[in-house]
């Protein structure tokens, strides 16, 4: 059999005989197929499209049940005509067109639960580490959940708000419609250039299964709660508040620790 995410993840519910989680089954994806597998930077989404948007051929229904556990998925007992379905799912999950990758992003908040308007984030980042003198900087990070194995991903071209500190004081905030490693690169000339040394971004776009950001793309389902998720989250990270154990109940932004 082809190794495939939807094979992969397949197998996996069928040999575990449970429902499991979305991030438990990416976790025994990439054990099981260790050697096998070019995972990317987001193997959740890809993990939670397959999930979603399975299809029997035959009947047109889904083949992964959602359980009531949010996150929570089990293979369905009827798994006729699956050789069908799954060279279906082959060549789209394969697809790394724009809007396959959106379908993906959108598919992860559905099986995540949370929707936010902010993407991907890094807190405390050093200024130092960074070369500005290069025409086009480089702001690299790797995911916190797999800094070990994670691939690094460019947030130059990442869009969102920016905050600049002395140490642990905030020196300023902005934020940016282009880049953020330009708006940065321009703070180590004008008037705050001798004022912070370390930096903290809050992103708009998403990062693709290949370690590449995406244009910006806001969810039809985003509501008014999902907008003061994403500003409490941003509150804590930055005040860093020590009676907040965590980074809001509805904030699902990925972390990125900055590449050294």
């Amino acid at each position: 059999m082809k190794l495939t995410w939807f094979n992969a993840v397949r197998t996996v519910l069928k040999e575990a005989e449970r429902p499991m989680h979305y991030e438990e089954i990416t976790a025994e994806v990439k054990k099981k197929y260790r050697e096998e597998g070019n995972w990317g930077s987001t193997p959740e989404r890809t993990v939670s499209y397959v999930l979603t948007t399975s299809k029997n051929k035959g009947d047109g229904k889904l083949i992964f049940k959602k359980e009531t556990k949010p996150g929570f998925y089990s293979l369905k007992s009827d798994e006729s005509n699956l050789d069908n379905v799954s060279a279906v799912a082959d060549e789209e999950v394969a697809d790394s067109s724009l809007n396959m990758q959106l379908a993906k992003q959108n598919a992860y908040e559905q099986v995540n639960g949370s929707i936010s308007i902010v993407k991907s984030y890094g807190v405390f980042w050093k200024r130092s580490e960074v070369d500005w003198n290069l025409t086009s900087v480089n702001l690299s990070g790797k995911r916190r959940k797999d800094w070990s194995k994670g691939e690094s991903v460019d947030f130059r071209q990442q869009i969102g708000i920016y905050i600049l500190y002395d140490h642990r004081d905030v020196v300023y905030v902005g934020q940016t419609k282009k880049s953020l490693g330009n708006r940065l690169k321009a703070h180590c000339e004008d008037r705050h250039m001798g004022r912070w040394n370390r930096f903290s971004w809050f992103g708009l776009k998403p990062v693709s299964d290949d370690g590449t950001l995406l244009g910006f793309h806001l969810n039809p389902d985003l509501k008014e709660k999902h907008l003061t998720n994403a500003l409490e989250g941003i509150l804590i990270e930055v005040l860093q508040a020590g009676g907040n154990r965590r980074a809001g109940d509805g904030f699902s932004a990925i972390e990125f620790i900055q590449c050294e």
